[in-house]
């Protein structure tokens, strides 16, 4: 049986986390806001000027992360300091994804999502083409940036959405994209060895 935990005044929760003493965080939009959620009720604990925040990660020793979903900024609110601060700007509209690794934290930072969705929808109701999804201008980058907000790509694409990154038992990161612009556009799983940049394509599913 479902109930009712929490009803906040948000439109979107695009993603949530597990957070300090027994909170649950979440990346809400309209408004782009931090909510923490304790004990059924909430409290909006950061809000930022973007309509968006996309996604969100917590670390003890490293504090709280979220992504912004309009700007492309990702904050950080470290340890025991209540404000959160910009410590990276990606360029990019969104912060799809966030990871942390040895004192480090790995971005999804991309272009383009959002049309990229809405033209699968479009493909897959019969209202467009594939051949159209050429024209659909996306980027992606998997950035590391250090506690400082210097910050080094790894890797990008100018014909692939990261929608998703993880860190798999060999302390490797899983990246799973969404494409386009190809004769037969798939979505696919890659790993990527942070130290030697290697990767390898561990899975192409049938969907975009």
């Amino acid at each position: 049986e479902a109930k009712t935990y929490n009803t906040p005044d948000v439109n979107f929760i695009w993603s949530m986390t597990s957070g300090p003493k027994k909170s649950i965080l979440c990346a809400t939009g309209e408004p782009g806001a931090v909510l923490s959620i304790k004990d059924g009720k909430h409290e909006a604990i950061f809000s930022s000027e973007e309509s968006h925040i996309r996604s969100i990660r917590y670390d003890t020793k490293l504090g709280i992360f979220a992504g912004g979903g309009e700007k492309g900024i990702l904050y950080r609110q470290k340890p025991g300091d209540q404000q959160f601060r910009a410590l990276f700007d990606s360029g990019h509209t969104e912060i799809t994804s966030i990871v942390l690794q040895n004192d480090m934290a790995y971005t999804a930072s991309v272009t383009g999502a959002e049309a990229l969705i809405k033209e699968h929808q479009k493909s897959s109701s019969g209202k467009g083409s594939d051949s159209s999804s050429a024209s659909i201008k996306v980027r992606s980058q998997l950035v590391r940036v250090d506690m400082n907000g210097a910050s080094e790509v790894l890797a990008g694409s100018n014909d692939e959405i990261i929608f998703g990154l993880a860190i798999n038992s060999q302390n490797d990161l899983t990246v799973a994209t969404g494409a386009t612009g190809r004769d037969n556009p798939r979505g696919r799983i890659y790993t990527i060895e942070p130290k030697t940049r290697r990767i390898a394509m561990v899975y192409q599913a049938e969907a975009k």
